[in-house]
């Protein structure tokens, strides 16, 4: 934990706009490098000192997001399914938490929930940047996938640089660190659960909102 605790001290102390964006973009692509680790001591800079606005953290690691997330798209989609499932069975893929089993479960939510798939798995870690994989391999239109991918990323990073920068501007940068320091393992389980929690709300009601369709015998009696 104390190496936890060196890392964290180093990346707040030599943070700004640039070292964010292309730690979300990292984030997204293939690098194990989780967003709770990124966003929040930046909110932490702009609520402490005021060298950068929390609007820009969330403009620029959006940003970053959806670069990071395009990079997976267009790199699936260029590849092929044949060519990432081979990939996804290398040492390398699996020193990045890339299994091929793990692919084979992003397709398989991807082609059960669409383009809602998207938007949803940016509020995951470890899955957002599979289903960037999926949405590649799907050949998802371009345009859709930007939407709402900047849209689940956007969200994301919402929660997660705003309660960073209002508990620090409340109870104190210091305090709020020593308290992530002490408990990172706990805090961050706790962000991964809950963002699995409203996934699920979400896809719950998105189910129960779905269209039933009527059978064919009622719809023929109903011509007659």
């Amino acid at each position: 934990m104390e190496f936890i605790k060196v890392l964290i001290d180093w990346y707040t102390a030599n943070l700004n706009y640039l070292t964010v964006f292309l730690l979300m973009f990292m984030e997204s692509t293939f690098l194990p490098i989780p967003s709770e680790m990124i966003l929040p001591p930046a909110a932490f800079i702009a609520a402490d000192t005021g060298q950068m606005s929390i609007v820009g953290i969330l403009l620029i690691g959006t940003l970053g997001s959806l670069v990071g997330a395009s990079f997976n798209y267009f790199l699936a989609k260029l590849l092929g399914r044949p060519a990432v499932h081979a990939l996804s069975r290398t040492r390398v893929a699996h020193l990045m938490f890339i299994h091929e089993r793990s692919v084979d479960h992003a397709e398989t939510f991807f082609n059960k929930y669409g383009r809602s798939a998207t938007f949803f798995g940016r509020l995951i870690p470890a899955v957002r940047h599979l289903l960037s994989i999926a949405a590649g391999l799907a050949k998802m239109p371009l345009r859709r996938f930007w939407l709402f991918t900047f849209l689940g990323a956007g969200l994301w990073n919402t929660f997660l640089a705003l309660s960073s920068y209002f508990l620090s501007l409340a109870y104190g940068t210091q305090q709020v660190k020593d308290l992530i320091h002490k408990y990172f393992k706990e805090i961050s389980w706790t962000l991964i659960i809950l963002g699995i929690l409203l996934v699920a709300v979400l896809l719950i009601k998105l189910w129960k909102d779905k269209p039933t369709k009527k059978p064919k015998a009622d719809l023929a009696h109903k011509n007659e």
